[in-house]
């Protein structure tokens, strides 16, 4: 039997390509709830930041609220 060395290839996708960017909003966007100054993420999907977003209820990956 004899040793794998670097020149050796297995196949697969490297753990870093990915099939698309992931989806970015428009940056500078404001927390919509009154009072609040949080600049939200880029990658936010929401218009509230985490602290006044709607928490969400996941049952084995299904939305319950």
């Amino acid at each position: 039997m004899r040793e794998a060395s670097s020149q050796d290839a297995i196949g697969g996708m490297s753990c870093t390509s990915w099939q698309h960017p992931p989806r970015a909003h428009r940056k500078g966007r404001i927390c919509r709830e009154p009072g609040c100054t949080t600049i939200l993420s880029i990658y936010n999907d929401s218009d509230r930041c985490a602290r006044h977003d709607h928490p969400v209820i996941r049952i084995r990956g299904v939305h319950i609220a």
